[in-house]
């Protein structure tokens, strides 16, 4: 068969395809280093102090991190490749800047804000918290520049390398969290979980086109401030649910705020498989098919990518609740983990399903928005529903406990999605009319 018989969608099957494999094995690798962790320290003190330490970078990432990717990868696969590299170079060292010196700051002031957000640790435990905060702020320094890396990587179509970069650094920080682990206990798991962004980083980087230097006023810094502005200011309120629901666990008996923490991270972990095997490359297709084809193109490439990710979304679900208690007891009932804290991380993760389904449906038309270049609508549908989320977490956590915590956040991400499919399909109707 000749390249010119090739059909034109089979090269985008075997992105795809290339795609899932490596998504899942990095699902697989950040899955293992959850069981790592959780059977070496178990749900107690030292674990809570560990969640409990990475939480505000974590929370810092997610609100700038997540709103620099929605709004850089469709600035970025509209440029022109020279200029692509101009803005990647620029982008890198200024915000490289920028990051590191949030982080020296919370560094500086980890003793007046880890009070706040962990007030059920008390005494020494809070000093381990602020310990292993400062360890991981370097994480939140080098985010910056891994945010813009991975996305200019994605913006040239190179989706495989990018996944393949975080398998090679995830291996990589597992071996020394094998070994550090067990000597250093929750230090050695945060120093891995830094050499992990730093093998990340380094699998990325490339020799810039266009010099390198710190800008603090060009074009493009002036565009990516236009378009971020809002999502970063609404992101601050509504992604702090992540602080909200570690404050509401650290109350809870020891061991609930590991447990809920683990519960999270493996929902997060599914979403990852979606959003790099699907979502990113559905993002990237939009734009291109909306630059050539207009608004038409992208209600289709929507609408398909949409049915994909509902229906392994579905499926995901349904092996939870049919095989997932037998298979969280293979995998995480040893070590230092008791039975019956296995199957509270079970009925934690069935509570928690919302927070899967929604979460992936709302990324994906969240990112429709971005493509349209409205930043506002979704931020907007954001505050509204984490409003409204915040009581009903309060009353959900105090009448049933880490359980009712766990139901309202599904409650929450299941509703938002929903309003901002809404407010999408109003949107896209209107286009249609206009046209």
């Amino acid at each position: 068969m000749t390249s010119a018989a090739v059909p034109a969608w089979l090269p985008h099957v075997r992105r795809g395809v290339a795609l899932s494999l490596l998504a899942a094995l990095n699902v697989l690798l950040l899955i293992v280093w959850q069981w790592k962790v959780l059977t070496q320290l178990g749900p107690g003190r030292d674990m809570d102090a560990l969640v409990a330490g990475m939480v505000l970078p974590n929370f810092a990432t997610a609100v700038v991190g997540g709103s620099l990717v929605n709004v850089l990868l469709p600035m970025l696969s509209a440029a022109p490749m020279a200029e692509r590299s101009r803005m990647r170079a620029e982008l890198s060292a200024t915000l490289l800047a920028l990051f590191a010196g949030v982080a020296a700051v919370l560094a500086l002031l980890a003793p007046l804000w880890v009070p706040l957000i962990a007030p059920g640790l008390m005494g020494q435990d809070r000093g381990a918290v602020v310990h292993l905060a400062r360890i991981q702020l370097v994480g939140l320094a080098l985010s910056g520049v891994l945010t813009v890396q991975s996305v200019a990587r994605q913006a040239e179509g190179s989706f495989v390398r990018v996944e393949a970069a975080q398998v090679a650094a995830s291996l990589g920080g597992l071996a020394a969290l094998v070994w550090a682990a067990p000597r250093f206990g929750a230090t050695g798991v945060a120093v891995s979980a830094v050499l992990r962004v730093v093998l990340q980083l380094l699998l990325l980087l490339s020799t810039p086109r266009a010099s390198g230097r710190l800008v603090l006023a060009s074009d493009t810094l002036r565009e990516l401030w236009r378009r971020v502005r809002p999502l970063l200011g609404a992101s601050l309120y509504y992604k702090s649910d992540v602080v909200l629901d570690r404050l509401l666990a650290s109350l809870a008996p020891v061991g609930a705020l590991s447990l809920y923490h683990v519960a999270l991270q493996i929902i997060s972990s599914g979403q990852q498989v979606i959003q790099r095997g699907i979502v990113a490359p559905a993002i990237r297709d939009m734009s291109a098919a909306r630059a050539t084809h207009g608004d038409l193109a992208l209600r289709i490439r929507l609408r398909r990518s949409l049915t994909v990710v509902m229906l392994l979304s579905g499926l995901a679900t349904v092996v939870l609740v049919a095989t997932g208690y037998p298979l969280l007891l293979g995998v995480f009932g040893r070590g230092a983990v008791r039975p019956e804290q296995v199957r509270m991380l079970w009925v934690l993760l069935l509570l928690l399903s919302g927070v899967w389904l929604g979460g992936v449906a709302g990324l994906l038309l969240s990112s429709s928005f971005y493509v349209l270049g409205d930043t506002f609508t979704p931020a907007r549908i954001g505050v509204i529903g984490f409003t409204l989320a915040i009581g009903l977490k309060l009353v959900a956590f105090r009448a049933f406990g880490l359980p009712g915590l766990a139901a309202a956040a599904s409650a929450y991400y299941l509703m938002n999605a929903g309003l901002i499919g809404v407010a999408l399909g109003r949107r896209l109707r209107l286009a249609r009319v206009e046209t």
